[in-house]
């Protein structure tokens, strides 16, 4: 069950950001916290989401150390994305209950966990290996892009979950 749900929804302004060479200097940041009330079978598809994300957070993380132990090389963004893309094509369940930005955001915490792993020269050990998520370490899951979530009067659309 999930104990505490809130979603925060962080916006991300940027005036002029295509002709300004100070970029960073125009952003803006405003987030907003929301008290969430899913019914039932809500909750459900929300926890049996975190469930599927966890799980293929763990499988490309370990496909993921073992190419970097093989090969040395750690791969990009999108080449993680293109992974996962695999990895669920696999899995017609996970296709269909989850979201497929909420799937590509597990590449993106995937590469930032891998950023600062690499082989000790000496040992040829691997340093800051990245932990392995269970249960109750994968707790959320995020739409990367706007597309997936949105306001309908008063109440959250989420994508493949409904209206909170």
């Amino acid at each position: 069950m999930i104990d505490n749900l809130n979603v925060v929804i962080i916006y991300l302004k940027t005036l002029h950001s295509f002709m300004n060479p100070r970029e960073e200097e125009d952003k803006h940041y405003k987030s907003v916290l929301y008290k969430l009330y899913p019914n039932s079978s809500q909750e459900k598809i929300m926890e049996e989401t975190v469930g599927h994300c966890g799980s293929l957070y763990n499988t490309v993380l370990n496909d993921e150390i073992e190419n970097f132990l093989k090969t040395g090389k750690k791969r990009s963004v999108f080449d993680l994305k293109k992974r996962i893309t695999r990895f669920c094509n696999d899995s017609p369940e996970m296709k269909k209950k989850v979201y497929s930005t909420c799937r590509r955001n597990v590449a993106t915490r995937i590469h930032r966990a891998m950023k600062g792993c690499y082989i000790d020269l000496k040992t040829g050990e691997l340093m800051h290996k990245p932990r392995f998520k269970s249960e109750n370490r994968y707790d959320s899951f995020c739409y990367e892009e706007p597309k997936g979530f949105g306001f309908e009067g008063k109440k959250l659309h989420l994508s493949k979950i409904g209206d909170l």
